[in-house]
């Protein structure tokens, strides 16, 4: 937050992109969220939650994962990894701070809807670019290998 909330600088040119107000009125206008991507974080995420100026967490399940050792992928029922997330879940509650979460998948979303969490997003947008890539590419490829000609320059495309 900006003076006299906080100690955040005014480098740059906020003014001129949003009015001369900005700095007065930006501690108004936005949100301070702490990144949850450390099982350290999620031992004190009461404390955090805590801090006056502090609007909610965003946790990254995946980094959560990382920082416990387990795997990047099939790690949701760790019941340690099941612990932090519930903990901080609830001192959210508690605190009336907002809680929100990156998803994988659309099912994975209403889960965490479900669970409390007010805030989702759903996967990144590298990901989406690189899924919308790949099905673009297998489809031309499928047109590609059904005309014989074009077939044989195509096979080497990947």
């Amino acid at each position: 937050k900006y003076p006299p909330r906080g100690e955040r600088s005014i480098g740059g040119d906020p003014w001129y992109h949003y009015g001369p107000q900005y700095p007065r009125t930006a501690n108004d206008d936005t949100l301070l969220f702490i990144q949850m991507e450390h099982i350290k974080a999620a031992e004190c995420v009461e404390d955090m939650m805590a801090v006056d100026g502090v609007d909610g967490c965003y946790v990254g399940p995946t980094d959560l994962a990382l920082s416990l050792g387990l795997p990047h992928d099939n790690f949701e029922n760790n019941p340690v990894h099941k612990q932090a997330i519930q903990r901080t879940l609830d001192a959210c509650r508690r605190l009336g701070k907002i809680a929100a979460t990156n998803t994988y998948s659309l099912a994975d979303a209403r889960t965490k809807a479900s669970q409390g969490f007010r805030w989702i997003t759903l996967r990144s947008d590298m990901d989406l670019f690189i899924d919308s890539a790949k099905s673009q590419l297998e489809e031309l490829q499928a047109t590609l290998e059904s005309t014989e000609e074009v077939a044989v320059a195509g096979k080497g495309v990947r």
